[in-house]
């Protein structure tokens, strides 16, 4: 992904979740180099799951990929 697609994600999903066949899907701005794209699905027993919520970050004008979270894949275990 390039810059101009993260600026084409942030017009289509903003905060806000929006549902696109088997998913919500959201995209966050979390400071001016940094952003959250999120995709939730809903759990058997009606939670939320992120499956995945990647965080990246602007450096020297490219995406860094800088966290994943993936709920589904590795679910927390109590």
């Amino acid at each position: 992904m390039n810059i101009t697609t993260l600026k084409t994600l942030l017009t289509t999903y903003n905060q806000q979740k929006k549902f696109k066949k088997d998913a919500y899907y959201a995209i966050k701005q979390l400071s001016d180099q940094e952003y959250e794209l999120e995709r939730t699905i809903i759990g058997p027993c009606e939670e939320s799951i992120c499956a995945p919520t990647i965080k990246i970050k602007i450096i020297n004008n490219k995406l860094v990929p800088c966290q994943l979270t993936d709920l589904k894949t590795t679910p927390i275990r109590l």
